[in-house]
């Protein structure tokens, strides 16, 4: 099958799609919406700018309840990503679709925890690097990319960092 325009189109639009449904669904704490149209099953999330250690590759329910773990802790959190940019192949009737890609966006995060020794805001902005992979398991006319990594990197932090529990200095 050729990898046409209109697939180009759709496939960038899913993607972009994907990134964004990750944080608004993190923010209202909607962890079936990540582990069914969001997540490969198999992910790798690091935060080791954030909270030091390793990153390794985890089940996704499992990066979940990380997620779920964090976000309970705090009283309201609000992810804005932009300047969404997936590195998709051009359109070419000679070409087959894309199973993996990479994609890129910038990030603002706002966190309160109203409890937070120090002040309850934490402000921060930077960007992320992911990798998706085509589910070749999703019913047509769904949306079947899934991340499979995804690397935070932090270029400023105003307010209170420990906000969110578990950041290093």
């Amino acid at each position: 099958m050729p990898y046409t325009e209109t697939n180009f189109l759709v496939d960038h639009t899913n993607i972009t799609d994907t990134i964004n449904r990750l944080w608004w669904s993190v923010d209202r704490q909607d962890w079936d919406a990540i582990l069914k149209r969001v997540f490969a099953e198999d992910i790798t999330a690091d935060y080791t700018a954030l909270f030091g250690g390793q990153p390794e590759e985890v089940k996704a329910t499992k990066q979940v309840a990380v997620f779920k773990g964090l976000l309970e802790a705090l009283d309201s959190a609000q992810h804005a990503n932009m300047t969404v940019l997936v590195d998709l192949p051009q359109a070419d009737e000679d070409a087959s679709p894309p199973t993996e890609v990479k994609a890129n966006c910038n990030s603002v995060t706002s966190l309160v925890r109203k409890s937070a020794e120090g002040g309850p805001i934490s402000n921060g902005g930077g960007y992320y690097d992911y990798v998706l992979i085509r589910d070749t398991s999703v019913s047509k006319g769904q949306n079947p990319w899934r991340i499979k990594y995804m690397k935070a990197y932090f270029s400023w932090i105003t307010g209170n960092q420990h906000v969110l529990p578990g950041v290093k200095e």
